[in-house]
């Protein structure tokens, strides 16, 4: 009897561990790797608002009045915060130019433009 008990003890608690294992499996994660870059939707909001600033503040920068006429690429690297590597279709002066351009997220949720680079994309 103790072996049959023992035996059906072992059997639930494999179960048990199976049942676990296939929960666990199902489960979604990010895998952004600190320090690596990893692509991201250019229509999310995230980078949608990032773009913005970088053209708002590269505008205040360089008196110029660039305005957003596509989003092109994105990336996104985790740091202590994020960092957004985007590339995007610019009309300056008139002119439609290629802009790759990287917007640091901070964790009090402040951005700054880490770089604004004219030519082609280099992502």
């Amino acid at each position: 009897m103790y072996k049959k008990l023992f035996l059906a003890v072992v059997a639930v608690m494999f179960m048990s561990a199976l049942g676990a294992k296939s929960i666990s499996a199902q489960q979604t994660y990010d895998p952004q790797i600190t320090s690596g870059y990893g692509d991201v939707e250019v229509t999310s909001k995230e980078v949608k608002s990032a773009a913005k600033f970088a053209v708002k503040q590269h505008n205040k920068n360089s008196k110029k009045t660039a305005k957003i006429v596509s989003i092109l690429t994105a990336q996104r690297q985790l740091v202590a915060g994020l960092n957004y590597m985007m590339c995007l279709k610019v009309r300056e002066n008139g002119k439609i130019r290629t802009v790759t351009t990287v917007v640091y997220l901070n964790l009090k949720q402040i951005y700054s433009l880490s770089s604004w680079a004219v030519g082609s994309c280099k992502m």
